[in-house]
C-alpha cells in the first residue's frame, strides 16, 4: 500500500500477522541520500526515525519530496541484523550517498555469527593449512573436545579404522583423507580443546597403527577465536562437518537441533528466525524442505524442554492411557437430552459433526463438543484454533445449530498434565 501527502511518499506493505520489529530505508528524493534503520516494535505509523544527525535533519527538513519504505518485518534479531548487513555492504558510515553514521551493529544484532563463520570458512577453504601440525594420535586421544552432535556414531569410528588398517596405516593416506582442528589454549596454557575430527581421532586410534601414526591438525591460537562465546564454537564445530565427503559424518537434524536450542538460550535468537534459516541454507547448503523439517524438530523439543522445566507433559487425548478418561467424561455429560463427542483442533471436521446430528437428532436437542489440541511442532494448535480456526467456523456453528433448534456448547480439555516432578520435589 503506497500512501501520499505533500511531502512523504509512504511504502508500507501489509504485514504479518505478528511480528516484533520492522527494517526501514528513508531516501530524500531531491539528492537520493538514503537512511537504513529498523525499529524494535511494530509500525504504527507515529514512529519516523531516531536518527540525530543534524546533516539529516536539515537537508530532510528542506526537501520537497522524502520516501518512507519498510523494508521487511520479522523478529527483532533478524531486522537488526539484516539492518547491519546492508549497511556493511554499502560501508555506508563512509558512503556520501547514506546519512547512517554507523554501519549497525545495535544490541540485537548478530551479524550472522561472522565471526565465527569467517573461522569456518578459512578452515574449510584451507586458508589455515599453515597451522597444520602433524600431531601423534595419541596425543589426541583424550583431549577434551566440544560435542556438537546429538551422539557419536560407533560404526562411523570402525569404518575408519578399517580403512586405515587396510591401507596398512600409511602416513600419506592419513595426511590426505583425516584432519582435526584444535583451538589451542582454550582451557588455559597448554589445554586445548578439539573441535572438528573428534570421529577421525577416537578412528586412528582404534588401528593397530594408533601409536606410530599422526594426524593433520589445524592449531589455531587463542588470537583467532578469542572474541568467539559457547554458541560460536559450537556453530564452528557443526561447520566442520557439512558434507558427507569422504569419512567425514555431516551434521543432521538432532546436531541442528542441539545448536538452534543452545541459540535460543543462550542469545535469545527465536527458533524459527531467519537468521537460523538463511545460515542453514547459505552454509549447509539446505533447501527450504529440508529447513523446514529442521525448524520443526526444532521447536518440538523446545515445547518438550519448556514443559518439562514446569513440570509438565503434553496430553494425548487419542492415547491408551487416556482415551478412558475422554471417554468416561463424554458419558458423564451425555443424558436423555444431551449428545456429545470429542474432537481434535487439528483434525476438526464438519461431517463428522453432522454425522452425529444425524444419529441424535431431534430426539435430543443439546450438544456438547469436547476439544482438544495436538501436541505442537512447529504449528501451536490451540493459538491457531482460537485465533483462526474457530472464529472461520463461527458462522457455521450459528447456522446449523440455530436453524435445528439445537443448544450448543463447545468445552475444552486440558492440554497438560504434571508430570510428577514437583510432587515429588514437595515430599522430599
Amino acid at each position: 500500500m503506497t500512501i501520499k501527502n505533500n511531502k512523504v511518499i509512504k511504502i508500507i506493505p501489509t504485514p504479518p500477522e505478528n511480528y516484533e520489529a520492522y527494517l526501514y530505508k528513508i531516501t530524500n528524493l531531491n539528492n537520493n541520500k538514503k537512511y537504513i534503520g529498523y525499529k524494535a516494535s511494530p509500525y504504527d505509523g507515529t514512529y519516523f526515525y531516531s536518527s540525530e544527525c543534524p546533516i539529516m535533519k536539515a537537508e530532510l527538513s528542506k526537501a520537497e519530496k522524502i520516501e518512507y519504505e519498510i523494508l521487511d518485518y520479522g523478529y527483532k534479531i533478524d531486522m537488526s541484523t539484516k539492518e547491519t548487513e546492508m549497511l556493511q555492504a554499502v560501508d555506508a558510515k563512509n558512503n556520501s550517498e547514506y546519512y547512517n553514521k554507523s554501519n549497525g551493529g545495535g544490541q540485537y544484532s548478530i551479524a550472522s555469527f561472522s565471526d565465527s563463520d569467517d573461522l569456518a570458512d578459512s578452515i574449510l577453504n584451507h586458508e589455515l593449512d599453515h597451522l597444520i601440525v602433524n600431531t601423534p594420535a595419541e596425543d589426541l586421544k583424550d583431549m577434551d573436545s566440544i560435542q556438537v552432535r546429538n551422539e557419536e556414531y560407533s560404526e562411523h569410528i570402525k569404518n575408519i579404522a578399517h580403512n586405515i588398517n587396510d591401507h596398512y596405516g600409511d602416513q600419506d593416506y592419513i595426511n590426505q583423507k583425516y584432519q582435526c582442528v584444535v583451538l589451542l589454549d582454550y582451557k588455559g596454557e597448554n589445554k586445548p580443546l578439539l573441535v572438528g575430527g573428534n570421529h577421525t581421532r577416537k578412528g586412528v586410534n582404534r588401528t593397530q597403527y594408533s601409536k606410530s601414526v599422526t594426524i593433520p591438525t589445524i592449531c589455531i591460537p587463542k588470537k583467532m577465536y578469542k572474541n568467539l562465546d559457547i554458541v560460536d564454537i559450537h556453530s564452528l564445530g557443526l561447520r566442520l562437518n557439512p558434507t558427507p565427503e569422504d569419512d567425514h559424518k555431516p551434521s543432521d537434524e538432532f546436531d541442528f537441533t542441539k545448536h538452534f536450542l543452545m541459540r535460543s538460550k543462550y542469545k535469545k535468537i527465536p527458533v524459527d528466525s531467519q537468521t537460523n534459516k538463511d545460515w542453514l541454507k547459505e552454509k549447509f547448503h539446505k533447501n527450504s524442505y529440508e529447513i523446514g523439517k529442521i525448524i520443526k524438530s526444532v521447536k518440538k523439543e523446545e515445547k518438550k524442554q519448556n514443559y518439562k522445566m514446569a513440570g509438565k507433559v503434553w496430553i494425548d487425548w487419542t492415547s491408551e492411557e487416556w482415551s478412558q478418561q475422554l471417554e468416561d467424561k463424554l458419558d458423564q455429560d451425555r443424558d436423555k437430552n444431551t449428545f456429545t463427542m470429542a474432537m481434535s483442533s487439528g483434525k476438526f471436521d464438519w461431517t463428522k459433526i453432522i454425522s452425529k446430528i444425524h444419529a441424535n437428532y431431534p430426539k435430543k436437542k443439546n450438544f456438547i463438543l469436547f476439544i482438544h489440541h495436538p501436541s505442537p511442532d512447529t504449528i501451536d494448535y490451540e493459538d491457531k484454533w482460537f485465533k483462526k480456526k474457530y472464529p472461520a467456523h463461527l458462522g457455521e456453528f450459528k447456522l446449523i445449530f440455530s436453524s435445528l433448534g439445537i443448544k450448543y456448547s463447545i468445552q475444552y480439555l486440558s492440554t497438560v498434565t504434571s508430570d510428577g516432578t514437583k510432587e515429588l520435589e514437595e515430599t522430599e
